[in-house]
């Protein structure tokens, strides 16, 4: 019983809901990772579905690109220094953001940046405060989403939640049978 009972608070413990960002009483995770950004200059699709897969290591095709124009930041929620963008029934595993020019408009920021979809996948919620001291100032500076996704991967802790309440199950239905 003790050990049972251990084990269940183990599980608990590393099942419990993680910590997460709110838009009003929405919850829409943590920031997504930023997998890298550089200066594409006027890119089109294709190229900037090739830079995408060069840096995920991924090798998707346009049936995977889904491109979202947001000028004037059409879609995007701002809260102080998070940009949120509910991307609705898609679950992409990537989106690039590009943006508008940035820091006063030098030639070598970079305008396109790769971000990993973490914890609520139907969510994009970037830190506009990036990398090497470059800020998004103003999220009317966001051109355009592009969403690269296959197939969705079932979570691995919920894996574990539903195999050890089946093993809890057969569990009791042997004791019941003794």
């Amino acid at each position: 019983m003790k050990k049972t009972l251990l084990i269940s608070i183990f599980l608990c413990v590393f099942t419990s809901s993680a910590w997460s960002l709110t838009i009003g009483s929405t919850e829409v995770g943590g920031y997504d990772t930023l997998i890298a950004s550089a200066f594409l200059g006027n890119s089109g699709d294709q190229d900037e579905l090739n830079w995408i897969n060069s840096q995920a290591g991924t090798n998707y095709t346009l049936a995977n690109f889904i491109k979202i124009d947001t000028l004037d930041g059409n879609g995007w929620i701002q809260d102080s220094e998070i940009a949120v963008f509910d991307f609705g029934q898609n679950t992409p595993t990537y989106f690039l953001v590009k943006t508008g020019n940035i820091n006063g408009g030098k030639n070598n920021d970079p305008r396109h940046f790769l971000f990993l979809n973490n914890d609520f996948y139907n969510w994009g919620v970037i830190d506009l405060n990036l990398e090497d001291g470059l800020i998004i100032t103003s999220i009317e500076k966001l051109s355009h989403i592009d969403q690269v996704s296959s197939a969705p991967v079932p979570e691995p802790a919920t894996l574990i939640l539903l195999g050890t309440g089946l093993l809890g199950l057969a569990g009791l239905r042997r004791k019941i049978k003794k």
